[in-house]
């Protein structure tokens, strides 16, 4: 029964992404002063981005270069996420991974290069983020608190964010498919709420793609 619930409850994590979420908005004052000026057209496509790219994870994808490299930039070419020949999502690897101790020596192995991999993918997708707050980590800390307020996620890794130690936490953080998913899935309702509370900057960045359409219709 224990292991029913539990299987429950990762399909729900992993449903989180595909189900629309009503979203809080965030209302502390200096989104206000941010909205437009810091935060630009530019960081919401980026932020757009970001979360398209996370849900390419969940769902079993990801992006990788010649060098068979992690690479999330356009250069990078999708493919499937692999592991013993079948496509897997990242809700499969967490179920995986509770197996993790019957594993032969070459599964073991192909499962460990595997992690790292879509790690890899997944920290390079989180610089984007981190390019874009530079210069701005107080700020960025106030609007994150108050994510997790109102998201009740009190233990949240998005709380021990610390400026100029950012990756080397996420790795040192991120040890399994679980915590990467816990990880991404509050990266990725963060961002949609930030995108929620800045209406100048969505509405800016919806006209610039407006107009590049009509442009690209026009001709």
């Amino acid at each position: 029964m224990q292991k029913k619930i539990i299987v429950l409850m990762l399909s729900l994590s992993s449903m989180a992404i595909a189900a629309p979420k009503k979203y809080p908005l965030l209302t502390h004052p200096l989104l206000k002063q941010a909205d437009g000026t810091f935060i630009t057209k530019t960081h919401i496509e980026n932020m757009f981005w970001l979360r398209q790219e996370i849900k390419r994870v969940h769902d079993g994808g990801m992006k990788i270069n010649d060098q068979g490299e992690a690479d999330p930039l356009r250069s990078g070419v999708p493919c499937d996420i692999i592991f013993k020949g079948q496509k897997r999502t990242l809700l499969s690897l967490i179920e995986l991974e509770s197996h993790y101790v019957s594993f032969t020596p070459e599964e073991l192995a192909e499962f460990d290069a595997l992690f790292h991999l879509v790690k890899d993918y997944a920290g390079k997708v989180n610089a984007v983020l981190l390019d874009d707050a530079r210069g701005a980590h107080e700020v960025m800390t106030i609007f994150i608190k108050e994510f997790c307020l109102k998201h009740h996620r009190p233990d949240s890794a998005l709380l021990t964010w610390q400026k100029g130690t950012e990756i080397e936490h996420y790795r040192r953080r991120v040890t399994s498919f679980k915590k990467l998913s816990v990880f991404s899935l509050d990266l990725y309702d963060f961002i949609a709420c930030l995108i929620k509370s800045c209406p100048i900057a969505s509405q800016a960045y919806i006209d610039s793609k407006s107009s590049l359409r009509k442009k690209a219709q026009r001709r």
